[in-house]
């Protein structure tokens, strides 16, 4: 899925729920659930690659987003 892709399915999805476009009302939690799920594709895209040379340190884009928390 591109970006554009991405854009699109969180701001129908919220619009279906909500009756109103996340990208308009609040663009920077748009901007980050965004973000988000891009980021989430690309480490799971990453994964197959770690997988393959066993150097899997997390085991999901959850714990990942954990650690840069702390």
């Amino acid at each position: 899925m591109n970006i554009q892709e991405i854009c699109d399915l969180i701001d129908e999805n919220f619009y279906k729920e909500n009756n109103y476009h996340l990208s308009i009302t609040d663009p920077e939690e748009f901007a980050k659930q965004v973000a988000l799920e891009f980021g989430k594709q690309c480490f799971e895209a990453g994964i197959t690659c770690f997988e393959e040379n066993n150097e899997l340190e997390y085991s999901n884009f959850e714990d990942y987003l954990e650690t840069l928390s702390k």
